[in-house]
Order: C-alpha cells, then sequence, then structure tokens
C-alpha cells in the first residue's frame, strides 16, 4: 500500500489568501448593508393595506398589504411590514377586504368576434380549399340548415388570391357563407352572400381593399371592419 504524503502548506499564502477573502466578505457586507439602509430610507407613494392580495408568485401566495412608488411595487407583505415604507407624505388606502390581482392586460383581442365565431363551422389554420369546403358540408348537415340560412365561421390562412367565390358556392349555393381568415381582418364569402349584401361587380370599391378576381369580376372578400363588411352585417340574422 502507497501512501500519499500531502505537501506542507504554506502558511503565509494560507494567511494572504485568508486575509483577502476577509477582505472580500467584508465589502459584501458593507455593500449590503449600505443597500439595506438605503432600502430603509425608500418610502411609498401610496400603501393598500387590509387586503386579500394575490400575488401569482410561483407558490401563489397571499398578502394583505403592498405598496408602490412611482410605479412600481416595492413591499408586498403584512400591514405591519408596510410600516418601514410608509413616510409622512405615504398616502394610505384600505382595501377592505377586498381582492388584488395583478392586471389582466391584453393590447389587442376580438373577445365578442371570437365568441360569435366559435359558434359558427371552425377549421384549423392549417386547412385547404377542400379541407374547408368539407367542413362546411358537414356543418350544414350537421346543422340541418335551411335554405337562406347564413354559414360563419374561421379560421383560413391561405393566399387570397388564390380563393375565390365559386369555390365556396360548390358545397352552399343557397347559404350565405362569410369566412374570417386567421386575422379577423379579411373574410371570403361567396355568391349568396353577395347577393344578400346587394353587392355586384358594379359596386363601388370600399374605401378599405377588396379584392376582385380577375376572371369573373366579382368582389369576394374585404376587411370586415370597414367599408363593405357593414353591408354583409346588415343582411346576416343576429347571433341568439
Amino acid at each position: 500500500m502507497k501512501f500519499i504524503t500531502a505537501k506542507p502548506i504554506n502558511r503565509l499564502r494560507t494567511i494572504a489568501y485568508g486575509l483577502a477573502l476577509a477582505a472580500c466578505l467584508g465589502g459584501f457586507a458593507s455593500i449590503a448593508a449600505s443597500a439595506a439602509t438605503k432600502a430603509k430610507d425608500v418610502k411609498a407613494d401610496v400603501v393598500y393595506r387590509n387586503g386579500f392580495v394575490y400575488t401569482v408568485d410561483g407558490m401563489r401566495s397571499r398578502a394583505q398589504a403592498f405598496a408602490v412608488k412611482d410605479g412600481k411595487f416595492i413591499a408586498v407583505g403584512s400591514n405591519e411590514d408596510m410600516k418601514a415604507v410608509t413616510g409622512k407624505n405615504t398616502k394610505t388606502v384600505n382595501l377592505k377586504g377586498k381582492m388584488v390581482m395583478p392586471g389582466l392586460v391584453d393590447t389587442h383581442i376580438h373577445a365578442l368576434r371570437g365568441a360569435l365565431t366559435a359558434l359558427g363551422v371552425l377549421f384549423p389554420v392549417s386547412s385547404t380549399v377542400d379541407d374547408i369546403k368539407a367542413a362546411i358540408k358537414k356543418h350544414i348537415a350537421d346543422k340541418k340548415l335551411k335554405k337562406g340560412d347564413w354559414i360563419e365561421g374561421s379560421k383560413w390562412a391561405i393566399d387570397y388570391h388564390k380563393l375565390n367565390a365559386k369555390m365556396l358556392d360548390d358545397v352552399a349555393p343557397d347559404n350565405p357563407v362569410f369566412l374570417h381568415d386567421w386575422t379577423n381582418h379579411l373574410a371570403w364569402v361567396n355568391s349568396a352572400a353577395l347577393k344578400a349584401a346587394k353587392i355586384t361587380k358594379d359596386t363601388p370599391d370600399p374605401a378599405s381593399r377588396c379584392h376582385r378576381p380577375g376572371q369573373l369580376g366579382q368582389p369576394h372578400r374585404h376587411p370586415p371592419r370597414q367599408g363593405s363588411g357593414s353591408d354583409y352585417g346588415r343582411h346576416a340574422p343576429a347571433e341568439g
């Protein structure tokens, strides 16, 4: 058996390392103490107390109060915790047990349109023209639609230059069809929908763009938010 003999430890080097480490730790401690002291000096603009605060953090924690300065949270916790950030100019709001939670913010959403569209025929954005036609045909059969009943659906993502009204006429010649694209800014309609809206090849284009296929000259899609979109809206039945 071989024994490995450790080399003698250089005591001076060890002492030097120890002093350097102590200096670093002391520096960190000094910085932390300074930050803590500075934090104690920060006073909130507004303190909200006596609430049921749903933080939505990783632990789904609840809190009783929180403090805000310059539009940012600086403390979340109990009423007692807020004393440290409450100054003579701090406004205090008594929530009286009311719930507070982070705001649900969406910069752009079609909530109503999305809900109404869900009542119609649905197909994935990856759908081909044949897929969409099959979905419409099935929808007519499943809903036992009568002649003249409107069909609304979504969401196609096909190049609109490749679409025309006749494609939809093949499966729904007697039912007006109005299909939203995936952006909810374009619509693909059939001849029955055009007729119901009294839109012909001689109808002036609306302020918004209306694409007319060169072969037939018939308009069959438009941005539904403006222009001729209102023409369809006046003729389509109200939901419910």
